[in-house]
């Protein structure tokens, strides 16, 4: 088959989540004869948007298009970009797909699966994250509240445009700060925002483009409208798929989680001192490593430590607070990114794996990583992470509302290292292969080209 994936970003100029996925997913494809192309928005201040660039990387065809919303005009242009379009258009007529699968549309067009459905090419749609609901994605407002979703009470506008009463700016002035932000690197325009504003709440910072709440309620119609197009939609997690149907979506979505390559065999080993905690994930603040570090240097025990491993490059003000917290305790070590091809080894570096996130997570692979390394897991009582994660089964799971149930949880198995013997790894919930997750797709992919 001819497939076409679409996604937000690739390997090598972007490693979030979907990304990884998306180029892990091509790469199998590839593998088992298909033909595989990728369209991806690429982020690059050395380009003007809406340059390409269409190359064969590793056997896949790949064109990545430049978006960083230099030259918009309109808040609404962050969601519906007709030079996206357009560009879009041109790559299905050279492709010719026999089908598509959407994987996220983040800085590309919320009418792409419109595109590809006028067209009559058979397409599915995973949702991998909140981004048609959200505009900051994780279903948290702009208090870093959690948000039930624009048809739950949600308050979008508010959200993005300034606390009530806010300000809001004129097209003028969104002209001008426009100018600035092509004019002025990623860098420089934080470090211009940091000494603007700094000490400032959120709330007092100014909004973004001008809008309108009926601005809004267009996004919210044309990406439930445009997704709704898809022969299938898929969702990772249950939670994803409640938090969707929810607001206003097709209760028909399908529950595909996602698959992991699992270690060698691993053997169970008994904790040592000293005992290990590790976080992996990037040091931003919606992971809630702050959480963690103020729950471990209130546990008195000398003989343990916290391992925080991620990228640290993200939110520099917040790794600077971080350390900040840290600074007394010698017990806590930023050890910074690791390669994939290390991961058996830092699994066997760290003796549980603790996740402090903030926001609802919608899947968790680092979770089932853990559980595959015969990690136990300590999690925030929050999205899907109930959904691999038995309190006192497989692991630990703590409110983040009430922080001090993670204190309590890290002062118990640092006194007494032997609770985590008692406990069944990887646990009750089934973890799929990532072999597994790709034959059901090539399935649902040759079904979508013969129908």
């Amino acid at each position: 088959m001819k497939i076409l994936l679409v996604s937000n970003g690739l390997p090598p100029t972007a490693f979030g989540g979907v990304e990884t996925y998306t180029n892990d997913l091509a790469r199998a494809l590839g593998r088992a004869g298909h033909a595989v192309s990728v369209f991806s928005r690429e982020s690059d201040f050395s380009c003007p948007d809406y340059s390409v660039r269409d190359e064969v990387e590793n056997g896949l065809r790949v064109i990545r298009v430049v978006n960083d919303y230099k030259q918009i005009a309109s808040w609404r242009e962050t969601f519906l970009d007709a030079r996206i379009e357009q560009l879009f258009q041109a790559a299905l007529e050279d492709i010719q797909p026999d089908v598509i699968h959407f994987q996220h549309l983040i800085a590309l067009s919320a009418r792409l699966p419109e595109v590809a459905a006028a067209r009559r090419i058979p397409f599915l749609t995973t949702l991998h994250d909140f981004w048609p609901l959200c505009q900051r994605i994780n279903l948290t407002d702009w208090r870093s509240a959690l948000c039930a979703g624009p048809r739950q009470g949600g308050d979008c506008y508010t959200c993005v445009l300034g606390a009530p009463g806010g300000p809001h700016l004129s097209p003028a002035h969104s002209a001008w700060l426009r100018g600035i932000k092509r004019a002025l690197s990623p860098q420089s325009r934080r470090l211009l925002r940091r000494w603007l504003f700094r000490g400032q709440e959120a709330r007092r910072q100014p909004p973004a483009l001008t809008g309108s709440k009926e601005v809004f309620e267009e996004r919210y119609e044309v990406f439930r409208r445009s997704i709704s197009l898809s022969a299938r939609i898929l969702a990772p997690s249950a939670y994803v798929r409640e938090r969707y149907v929810a607001n206003g979506y097709l209760s028909e979505i399908e529950i595909l989680p996602l698959g992991i390559d699992p270690p060698g065999p691993v053997e169970p080993a008994s904790p040592a001192r000293p005992l290990t905690f590790g976080m992996i994930g990037s040091v931003i603040p919606i992971k809630g490593v702050d959480l963690l570090i103020e729950a471990f240097c209130a546990v008195p025990q000398a003989d343990i430590r916290l391992h925080v491993y991620g990228r640290q490059d993200i939110s520099p003000d917040y790794l600077e607070r971080l350390k900040k917290l840290a600074a007394q305790d010698d017990r806590v070590r930023f050890m910074g990114p690791f390669p994939p091809e290390q991961r058996s080894q830092i699994y066997g570096q760290i003796d549980l794996l603790v996740i402090p996130s903030i926001v609802p997570e919608t899947f968790s692979l680092v979770a089932r990583e853990a559980l595959l390394h015969h990690k136990p897991v300590i999690a925030s009582r929050l999205g899907a992470l109930n959904e691999i994660v038995r309190d006192g089964v497989n692991g630990f799971l703590f409110s983040p509302s009430q922080p001090d149930g993670l204190r309590r949880i890290l002062t118990r198995i640092a006194e007494d290292p032997r609770v985590l013997q008692s406990l069944d790894l990887p646990g009750p919930f089934p973890i799929y292969t990532f072999a597994s997750h790709v034959e059901k797709l090539t399935e649902l992919y040759s079904a979508l080209r013969a129908g």
